[in-house]
């Protein structure tokens, strides 16, 4: 639903007698079905969804925490670097993009700088 769209409504009682109905809607439409909002006095208080569209929010918001988490360590460390004075050449900074991007996991990003930059850590066998 956008911003500026007019949000309804629906009274508790009038939500528990089209409950069936609003569950079959679920059924049929999935993730694609509107939520049910309840409340009372025109207040929302309450969404009824989908299971479909709660499973997708929640996968959404853990890709959304992921990413947050990857960024702000990508972040603190480029700052680390740059308080010594230093600056990250393009190459570095591509790997970095792709590891906040979640395309490469932080051992991924590590080997492939290692590899870029010649650290022993790159040949050695573990």
């Amino acid at each position: 639903m956008a911003a500026n769209e007019a949000l309804t409504v629906a009274p508790v009682l009038e939500a528990r007698q089209q409950l069936s109905r609003v569950l079959a809607r679920f059924r049929a439409e999935g993730e694609h079905a509107a939520p049910l909002v309840l409340g009372s006095h025109r207040a929302p208080e309450g969404v009824l969804m989908s299971y479909a569209l709660y499973r997708q929010m929640l996968d959404e918001l853990e890709e959304l925490r992921a990413f947050r988490a990857r960024y702000a360590a990508h972040a603190e460390a480029l700052a680390s670097v740059r308080l010594e004075g230093q600056e990250l050449d393009a190459f570095s900074h591509a790997v970095l993009a792709r590891q906040v991007a979640g395309e490469l996991t932080v051992e991924q990003a590590i080997a492939q700088l290692d590899g870029h930059f010649g650290h022993p850590r790159a040949t050695s066998s573990s």
